[in-house]
């Protein structure tokens, strides 16, 4: 749509309408529409569901451990559901033993209430088959739809066999009937005779997962309009470039396709006998998408595997899809600008109206559009901020009031700056190296030998104080529980710890003290033999000029106490001898 690309889409069994496509997006781009419509539109239709709610439904599917067989029974009917138009009806029947009616036969105008009702289905008991059906073909028969359909869905078998005149009854009201076999306990044998004799198709699958496309297929099917398997020969209704060379002289039959109906401005190039679209084309967006309603592994079109045409056939098809970007006399270019990139488009082909946009989309699929500046005649340029490394893909287009004239598709790479890249010549690096004082770092050389520097980084405190809180709470709990004098016992702690400081962190103050008030006891002997002790009191730390002086005072003061005590002695002794 964006980028003028295309889309081819084949057909088969599983396509289009019988493959669930319908309301889809794949619808929206293709130039058919997968319901019938106009004349071939399908008339009222009643689909009634009969569904196995049994014990053994309600085990787990096969491959599956938490979706059972019951579950995806129910999302088939949903799926069924959304297949049926408003004027449709629907009903749903589920059984074990017994059967019950979940939704009397009703309009489907009404697809959410319809579902809601289907997903209230339960698991039950046993398995009986018969009654439930014959209650499904009583109340089908009172319906005044054109067409009525039955789909009967089990895992089980009874062991009732008298059918026939319940089959009777059901082909003589026009009522046609599908079965559905799951697993290898089904009565496989009487589901498949069932279907066979009311017109139906009986299934059988021991992969439970698909049984929700199965009842999609049923809506469709019942109608014998949209699969179409009749041998004829495709009429070129168009002349296209895809058929050029082709056709000359006609093809081969074509033994089957999937009806569609063509769009309103939808080119069908092919068609069957019966009007409908085989080969067609539209144009969407900037680009063009092609329906080929017939298959593409030769089931159908087994004839044309021999044709010698048929290669041209596909290969126009594809060359026909894809856009023709030659720029001619042209001329469009993208150049990096810094962290801009700069578009530019040259063109001979404009006027006043010419209006040049671009879209750019980038890897994640963010799509920008912009609108290209006149810069002179026939030149347009604009600037994109393109920060991010990343690639780019852009397409141009050459706008006349809003319709696309030319367009271009293109890629831009932004890559890394200048500075990050490789580049041939390395005799500017080396010319850096040199200027620098730096040397080459190669493969060899050991750059991790030095050790790390350390980095600070923040660390969450948060499961730590978290703990914290914990214990503290715990404490604060137990010292309540047990009445416990906490400010006595922080109190011894605190003496204690603080006794330890003391004695072994010692402060200064309490140095200096215990200094000055130490005092060395030394022993001294007199001259008369008697023992003196001297106390020398420590001094507190002085300047050296100080302490000299005290030393020089000392030492006068001890010569005078000496002479002094001379001359005491000899006074003494004259004394002595006088009185002798």
């Amino acid at each position: 749509k964006d980028y003028s690309g295309g889309y081819i889409c084949i057909g088969g069994e599983n396509s289009y309408a019988l493959g669930n496509y319908r309301n889809t997006e794949l619808e929206e781009i293709l130039p058919v529409n997968m319901d019938l419509q106009g004349e071939k539109e399908i008339p009222k239709m009643l689909m009634t569901m009969v569904i196995d709610q049994s014990g053994s439904m309600s085990e787990n599917a096969t491959g599956s451990k938490t979706i059972s067989g019951l579950d995806l029974a129910k999302q088939a009917a949903m799926s069924g559901v959304e297949q049926l138009r408003a004027t449709d009806e629907v009903a749903v029947l589920a059984f074990d033993d017994k059967f019950n009616w979940v939704i009397q036969r009703k309009n489907a105008d009404d697809i959410i209430q319809i579902q809601d009702d289907i997903s209230t289905i339960g698991g039950g008991g046993g398995t009986s088959i018969y009654p439930a059906f014959q209650e499904a073909c009583l109340q089908t028969i009172k319906s005044d739809a054109k067409i009525k359909h039955i789909i009967l869905l089990t895992d089980g078998q009874d062991e009732y066999r008298q059918y026939d005149e319940l089959i009777e009854l059901v082909n003589q009201q026009n009522i046609t009937v599908s079965t559905v076999a799951v697993g290898s306990e089904a009565d496989y044998t009487l589901l498949e005779e069932i279907a066979e004799r009311c017109g139906g198709r009986a299934y059988y699958t021991d992969i439970d997962t698909s049984i929700p496309r199965i009842f999609a297929q049923e809506v469709y099917l019942s109608t014998n309009t949209y699969l179409i398997n009749e041998v004829f020969y495709p009429s070129v209704v168009s002349e296209n470039e895809m058929i050029t060379a082709v056709l000359d002289e006609g093809c081969p039959a074509i033994s089957g396709y999937i009806a569609a109906t063509a769009k309103q401005n939808a080119e069908v190039v092919l068609e069957s006998d019966e009007g409908d679209p085989i080969l067609s084309t539209w144009q969407y967006g900037l680009g063009r998408t092609v329906a080929w309603n017939s298959d593409g592994n030769n089931e159908w079109t087994a004839e044309f595997a021999g044709w010698e045409n048929y290669p041209m056939l596909w290969s126009n098809i594809i060359n026909y899809v894809i856009s023709d970007t030659a720029l001619g006399e042209d001329n469009f270019e993208i150049v990096k600008e810094g962290n801009t990139a700069k578009i530019t488009y040259e063109t001979k082909d404009y006027n006043e109206q010419t209006k040049v946009m671009a879209a750019v989309t980038d890897e994640e699929g963010n799509l920008k559009e912009v609108v290209l500046d006149a810069v002179k005649p026939g030149v347009f340029e604009t600037t994109l901020d393109m920060n991010a490394v990343n690639v780019y893909s852009v397409n141009l287009r050459n706008m006349q009031d809003e319709e696309v004239i030319k367009n271009y598709n293109t890629a831009y790479a932004n890559q890394y700056s200048e500075e990050y890249r490789f580049c041939e010549s390395s005799a500017d690096f080396e010319t850096f190296l040199k200027q620098a004082g730096g040397k080459y770092i190669t493969m060899e050389d050991d750059v991790w030998t030095t050790t790390k520097s350390k980095v600070k980084v923040k660390q969450s405190l948060t499961i730590p104080l978290l703990i914290f809180a914990v214990i503290v709470l715990l404490i604060d709990i137990f010292v309540r529980r047990f009445a416990i004098d906490m400010v006595y016992y922080i109190q011894k702690v605190c003496n204690i710890c603080l006794a330890w400081l003391r004695k072994w962190i010692p402060s200064k103050k309490t140095q200096k003290t215990k200094k000055a008030k130490k005092i060395k006891q030394q022993p001294s002997v007199s001259e008369n033999g008697e023992e003196e002790v001297r106390l020398e009191q420590a001094m507190p730390k002085q300047s050296k000029k100080q302490e000299s002086e005290k030393i020089k005072k000392a030492k006068t003061v001890k010569n005078e106490e000496q002479q002094n005590s001379t001359l005491d002695m000899n006074q003494l002794l004259k004394k002595k001898r006088e009185r002798e």
